[in-house]
């Protein structure tokens, strides 16, 4: 995109949370090459840093969406404050052992969703396969698999949190606080 076809950081804003498609798109491309480059000086992989920084693009435009930014000038700030925290969380994060409610949970969503999307959750998370190999068999770039990724990610969590769950206590999830 040209300079004089750039949007201002406000015009970016309110066009993310009018669910405007070209918004994400200006975003990325705003930022995707410094992010790179911050993910790789941190020793991240290639495929990890562009896994990474699918979810920390999905992250700011969760969070713009939500109004959890007001002030257009705090936009690069947020971004970075984001990508950080992601970051740091992505080494950090503990895995935790599914419950039998949540497997059956995700067994009905994947059943439900298109077969290249459930092929492909299902080769990353279940350890079937690594990204490379992933990327090889869909004919993706590093960049392409972190942005086909996120957006099959986003699309099985919304399907995720459509469907109540019974917390330890046994009430629906929307009642149990962590």
């Amino acid at each position: 995109m040209s300079l004089q076809n750039m949007r201002t950081n406000r015009q970016i804003i309110d066009a993310l949370r009018e669910s405007d498609p070209s918004a994400v798109e200006e975003l990325i491309d705003r930022y995707s090459a410094r992010m790179q480059h911050f993910l790789r000086r941190r020793r991240f992989s290639e495929t990890e840093a562009a896994d990474l920084s699918g979810d920390i693009f999905l992250s700011v435009v969760q969070a713009v969406r939500r109004s959890a930014l007001e002030r257009e000038e705090a936009l690069p700030a947020f971004v970075w404050t984001i990508a950080r925290r992601r970051a740091t969380m992505y080494r950090t994060e503990p895995r935790q052992t599914p419950r039998a409610e949540s497997l059956q949970a995700a067994k009905a969503i994947l059943a439900g969703m298109p077969e290249q999307d459930r092929e492909l959750l299902v080769r990353y998370y279940l350890g079937e396969q690594t990204p490379e190999q992933i990327c090889e068999s869909f004919g993706l770039t590093a960049q392409q698999w972190g942005m086909v990724k996120t957006q099959t990610k986003a699309r099985f969590f919304y399907e995720r949190m459509r469907i109540p769950v019974q917390c330890v206590a046994g009430h629906q999830a929307e009642r149990c606080v962590a």
